[in-house]
């Protein structure tokens, strides 16, 4: 059985490359994108543990909270409590996210549509198979599942506009 794709070239390869300049500023970038949303918790235990995390996975090599919490000199646990045990207060945090997307967008009238699709899928070639819903054949089987997100700035009359 022959190859069903091409291995990239190292010109492909060079692309795909993060320059380090942008790895470097990662994790401010995501401090500052996040701090709207870090500011809405309780406590500043919650948002030093908020913002360790986010540093973290932006971070080259610790992707994990394990890891996450080795590199700030601290015990896992205390990071997957935070993780795994919060009672979070999400609805601050999706009016939040629903501002600014709305400003993103800059139309009273856009909508965001999301779209999930899979496609049935088998053997171990591809990325993400794994036996799971698979709407196109209604049931449960080996597929890659994804979510499209579209943007429409025009009237949508089918969707509840929400008040925020």
């Amino acid at each position: 059985m022959g190859r069903r794709f091409d291995l990239p070239t190292a010109e492909e390869f060079a692309a795909c490359a993060v320059p380090p300049e942008l790895s470097e500023s990662l994790p401010q970038q995501f401090r500052t994108r996040a701090a709207p949303f870090g500011d809405l918790l309780d406590s500043d235990s919650e948002r030093y543990y908020f913002h360790a995390i986010l540093e973290g996975l932006a971070a080259h090599g610790r992707k994990n909270l394990e890891a996450i919490a080795y590199a700030h000199n601290h015990d896992r646990q205390m990071y997957q409590n935070f993780v795994g045990l919060k009672t979070w207060a999400y609805q601050p945090m999706l009016n939040l996210l629903a501002q600014q997307v709305g400003e993103q967008i800059g139309d009273a009238n856009a909508v965001l549509v999301l779209d999930p699709t899979s496609v049935p899928k088998q053997g171990k070639m591809s990325v993400g198979v794994a036996r799971q819903w698979c709407g196109r054949l209604g049931k449960v089987e080996n597929c890659q599942a994804a979510v499209r997100l579209e943007s429409h700035a025009r009237p949508c009359t089918a969707l509840p506009v929400l008040d925020l």
